[in-house]
């Protein structure tokens, strides 16, 4: 999928074992109020959590995916959705090259920090119009796409464990940056 383009559609992921913390109701409500968008939800729990709901045609649920799946499920996305508590998700997003956009009100995992470093986009999830505000101008600017994954990406370098080990040092000797 090319960022930089959406055509009439914008494609969210969201990667995670089912918890009701994740808040994934909330991307069931937005594939239910916005066509512009096809949601894809894929991770244990999630299609027992969501057995009573009405069948959608921009939502699907995969149980897991292994191997190269996730690959292509990312390659298929064009940004990572993250309507509650944000964690590992963050890390796959910016291994798998996609931008995150995170609900500001959640309580987050420390995992988090890698989303602030790289400015990553916040928003108040519980409003869909908040929600269908930001989605509009994805629509209009959909580049951006394209640059909050790269600075994602680039960020993550600084991620390793070999470079939180060379941090960690310097701590213990007293060398501050």
């Amino acid at each position: 999928v090319v960022l930089s383009q959406l055509n009439d559609s914008l494609n969210i992921i969201w990667v995670g074992r089912y918890q009701e913390r994740k808040k994934l109701d909330r991307l069931y409500d937005l594939a239910r109020l916005d066509p512009r968008v096809q949601v894809r939800l894929i991770g244990p729990g999630i299609r027992e959590a969501f057995i009573n709901k009405v069948t959608l045609n921009n939502f699907q649920i995969f149980s897991g995916a292994y191997g190269d799946e996730l690959d292509q499920h990312f390659a298929w996305s064009h940004v990572v959705f993250n309507p509650g508590g944000a964690g590992l998700l963050v890390m796959n997003a910016a291994r798998l090259g996609r931008s995150i956009v995170i609900d500001k009100n959640s309580h987050h995992g420390p995992e988090i920090q890698l989303a602030i470093d790289a400015n990553q986009d916040f928003i108040n999830f519980s409003s869909a119009e908040d929600v269908r505000s930001y989605i509009d101008r994805l629509f209009e600017n959909p580049s951006r796409l394209q640059h909050q994954a790269t600075v994602l990406t680039e960020q993550m370098e600084y991620y390793t464990i070999e470079h939180m080990t060379e941090k960690y040092l310097q701590a213990i000797k007293g060398e501050w940056d």
